[in-house]
């Protein structure tokens, strides 16, 4: 028996075993047939080399036969071997007798030459018609004939629809139809200018006007776009297809029945420019100083000092409400002046409404800026908070503006027996404040907002860094900073360097050979590690040398001695 495997478009692949002498007509019929796809003039068969015809350097020991079905032929057909593979190959995908209609039709596709023989009939039937933008003076035809030999021909669209040009097809020719866009580029027009940020593009359409433009691309009716609008200037760029370069048309919005008659072209750009060119069109004043929302503000029509203050959020408690100052801009180059000042009084019947106008009103002009001064000698009482080791802890508004340590003690009760004030500290703006209290008793230097916390003889002492044991310590009235290191085990060997202490105020000491400082409660000392040495390479050789010298030397000195 023979073992033959057969792939491809049979109905039923696989491998069969056939008897010695059956055919390859045979395989196909015991498959169940073929597929209709299947071309039958061009069966691949892949036949092992027999033994005596393989040599030991050759690799293709297979060799492919390509054979033609031929059904009836059961006896005298292609007569199979075991180890055959027979591959069935697919038909070509070439239609005969096809037109192809391509571009700017309702239906583009490929048609069957018996029925559609004409352009004429191509188009109008087969294509279903031409879409409303098809450009109508050109129809391409490209040909090629079964010797391969290709061919183009043009015709007039308009012609050919209307059956005054008849046009005959061939097998396989490719209609293509263009679209207006195609032939001579999108029809376009574009904005640029006030309002538009990235410029704009639309399409163009018949007695589309520059005003129609402007108008459906930016918020013409705003009043904010009215008053940055430069009316007498409106730009329209096209090109001169005679001079071969672009012109500039001048348009204006005071001229608006020649805006809207202006009939924009394909490809025309129209630009809007505005009054910045010339003047500022955002005029804004300020007002500073001793008001609850110093600002920046837009500067309205006949706008008066008073009103500024109001949308300034009125004056604060603190402030000069009667005389204010009104810096103006005024620029001499001869004197090198850059402003001019103006002291005016406020009217504060205006002010609060009870009459239409200011006695004396002051009319305010951009870049004005009104500078509200603080009430003369008016001062703000300041909040102090006393914590700790006082009788009466908490807060204290100052009765005078220099109010002193002692007397804030006073308001509190005084220190308590146990308070140590060389170890209290004030916090200011979230930090200590690197004072000692205990020589600034009559010294008036408090701010609002100062914390002033008294420290009892009950606090703790931290040592850090280089020491063998970091520890924290109940503080001992008396001891001193080395006392402290000692007690952490002293300084780490080789690498405990330079000492020091932070007292809670803030305030530090060195400690050193002959420096050992009072320690107070709440006190941190720090001792410094040293950087490790590294030793370079051969360094340990260098050393041990000298080191041998230095011996070497010292022995030969002793045995001359003794000789003597």
């Amino acid at each position: 028996k023979s073992s033959i495997a057969l792939e491809g478009l049979a109905i039923e692949s696989g491998i069969y075993e056939l008897r010695e002498g059956e055919t390859l007509e045979q395989l196909i019929d015991f498959s169940g047939g073929l597929l209709p796809n299947v071309d039958t003039q061009a069966i691949n068969i892949a036949r092992i080399r027999p033994f005596d015809q393989r040599e030991s350097a050759q690799h293709n020991n297979r060799y492919l036969t390509t054979v033609a079905f031929t059904p009836k032929a059961e006896k005298n057909g292609f007569v199979l071997e075991d180890g055959d593979t027979v591959s069935l190959q697919p038909i070509t995908n070439i239609v005969e007798k096809t037109l192809t209609v391509t571009g700017s039709v309702l239906r583009p596709g490929t048609y069957g030459l018996a029925r559609y023989s004409d352009l004429q009939s191509l188009i109008l039937e087969a294509a279903q018609g031409l879409l409303p933008n098809t450009y109508l003076g050109k129809v391409d035809i490209e040909s090629e004939d079964t010797t391969g030999k290709r061919s183009f021909s043009t015709y007039n669209l308009n012609a050919v629809i209307a059956g005054k040009t008849q046009v005959s097809l061939n097998e396989n020719d490719r209609v293509r139809i263009y679209s207006v866009e195609e032939v001579a580029g999108e029809q376009l027009v574009k904005i640029n200018g006030l309002g538009l940020d990235e410029g704009k593009t639309l399409f163009w359409r018949e007695n589309l006007s520059a005003f129609d433009l402007i108008f459906s691309s930016v918020s013409y009716e705003e009043l904010s776009f009215q008053q940055q609008l430069l009316n007498s200037r409106v730009d329209v760029k096209r090109y001169d297809n005679q001079a071969k370069q672009f012109e500039n048309i001048r348009l204006s919005f005071d001229d608006l029945s020649g805006l809207k008659s202006f009939k924009l072209l394909p490809k025309d750009e129209v630009f809007l420019f505005s009054r910045s060119v010339t003047e500022r069109t955002n005029p804004v004043i300020g007002v500073v100083g001793f008001v609850r929302q110093p600002n920046t503000l837009a500067l309205e029509k006949n706008m008066l000092v008073e009103d500024a203050i109001l949308k300034a959020g009125g004056f604060q408690e603190s402030a000069d409400m009667e005389l204010v100052i009104v810096n103006r801009e005024k620029f001499d180059y001869e004197s090198g002046q850059l402003s001019e000042q103006f002291s005016y009084t406020i009217d504060k019947e205006y002010l609060l409404g009870k009459k239409e106008a200011p006695s004396s009103p002051f009319y305010l002009e951009d870049k004005d800026i009104i500078s509200v001064r603080k009430q003369a000698g008016y001062l703000e009482r300041k909040s102090i908070t006393i914590s700790g080791a006082v009788k009466f802890p908490g807060t204290l508004l100052s009765e005078y503006e220099l109010e002193n340590l002692n007397s804030l003690l006073d308001r509190v009760g005084g220190l308590k027996t146990s308070a140590n004030l060389k170890a209290s500290y004030v916090i200011r703006d979230g930090k200590p404040l690197a004072i000692n209290l205990s020589n600034v008793l009559n010294k008036a230097f408090f701010q609002n907002g100062d914390q002033v916390v008294i420290v009892e003889n009950n606090g703790t002492v931290e040592t850090f860094g280089g020491v063998e044991n970091e520890s924290i310590f109940i503080w001992e009235q008396g001891k001193r900073a080395k006392f402290y290191i000692r007690n952490s085990g002293g300084k780490v060997a080789k690498e405990g360097g330079k000492a020091y202490l932070i007292l809670p105020n803030g305030q530090s000491k060195r400690v050193g050979f002959l420096k050992n400082p009072a320690v107070l409660p709440g006190t941190k000392i720090i001792v410094n590690r040293k950087p490790l040495k590294v030793r370079k390479e051969g360094q340990v050789m260098d050393d041990f040398t000298r080191i041998f010298g230095i011996l070497s030397g010292t022995l030969t000195t002793i045995l001359l001695t003794q000789r003597l």
